[in-house]
């Protein structure tokens, strides 16, 4: 089996992942410009290299506790085609290359985030990262 790469990032207690190739860059937490009346897990708009990127809170959209940001906190920037958007998250770890075997996130006990958003699971050593499904993600 080949390996999988994923950006990976901690969020609350676990590690989740994005596929690599649909990563642009990570950045850390500038600031953030809030939007009135706008859906819950939305942080607001930043201005990255003159381009505006809507964030959203993983956590929020998850359905974990809310945290503070900390020094560690960052914001990964995906590459979408659709609108310029980031993910902020509590702290981004590295870029792994999972290659353990796919599991269905219907195969493994409830955890405490919602798994609609996920597609997977990869295994790396003791750890396993959630794969995101970032098409699902945004859809509101």
């Amino acid at each position: 089996m080949s390996a999988n790469q994923v950006v990976a990032f901690k969020t609350d207690k676990y590690i989740f992942g994005i596929d690599i190739s649909k990563v642009e860059f990570i950045v850390k937490v500038p600031e953030v410009y809030k939007i009135p009346n706008i859906v819950n897990c939305i942080e607001g708009l930043i201005n990255e290299n003159d381009k505006i990127y809507t964030i959203m809170n993983l956590r929020k959209r998850l359905g974990l506790n809310h945290a503070d940001l900390t020094e560690d906190s960052r914001i990964v920037i995906l590459n979408s085609q659709k609108s310029p958007v980031g993910l902020l998250v509590d702290d981004a770890k590295d870029i792994i290359e999972a290659d353990g075997e796919k599991t269905n996130i219907q195969d493994i006990e409830s955890e405490d985030f919602n798994k609609e958003y996920i597609s997977h699971i990869l295994t790396k050593g003791e750890d396993n990262i959630y794969v995101l499904d970032t098409d699902k993600l945004f859809i509101f």
